[in-house]
């Protein structure tokens, strides 16, 4: 295809998407000229594909309601959508907001469980005068933290779990004078 038919065929487009769009819009050729301030004989040499209209011109049809873009290309134009876009700013503000708060709220309630646990070992190993090296006792207040993440921390829990490492206890080293819980 020669530069010069290329050029045709799109003025032609050009002056066929402007002629439908102004019968579209029920208006005659003087009448929509007038419109969009350009002489009669300006606007009918568009629509035959004489001449392209400029860039005065282009903006003239665009105040009055014509896509360009589609009158240059025949694709409209599909803007994305300030709501759309809005929304979806919004929509990733609340998830962000949600996933924060869910960490946030995990690690409340895991500092909160490896509290209790660093007080129930503590008082365990007060209460049978046991002394452990600092990796063994994080290695038990690990433990227990997890017992209580996954039964709860409150009374019964702390009962069933003393119960359990006192029967451990006793089983590997038995004191003289213990009585069971």
């Amino acid at each position: 295809m020669t530069r010069e038919n290329k050029r045709r065929i799109t003025e032609e487009s050009i002056a066929s998407r402007l002629r439908s769009w102004r019968k579209g819009s029920d208006l005659g050729q003087s009448v929509f000229a007038d419109a969009i301030g350009v002489s009669f004989s300006s606007y009918k040499d568009y629509e035959y594909g004489k001449i392209q209209p400029g860039s005065e011109a282009l903006k003239a049809f665009a105040n009055h309601g014509l896509d360009i873009n589609w009158l240059l290309t025949g694709k409209p134009y599909n803007a994305p959508s300030v709501t759309a876009s809005a929304n979806d700013k919004v929509v990733k503000n609340i998830s962000a907001t949600a996933d924060s708060f869910k960490e946030l709220a995990a690690n409340i309630i895991c500092n909160a469980f490896h509290s209790e646990a660093e007080g129930f070992v503590a008082e365990f190993l007060t209460a049978y005068e046991l002394v452990l090296n600092a990796s063994d006792e994080e290695a038990l207040t690990e433990q227990v933290c997890g017992f209580f993440a996954n039964f709860g921390g409150d009374g019964s829990a702390h009962d069933v779990l003393w119960r359990f490492l006192c029967r451990r206890i006793d089983e590997r080293f038995p004191l003289k004078g213990f009585v069971n819980v």
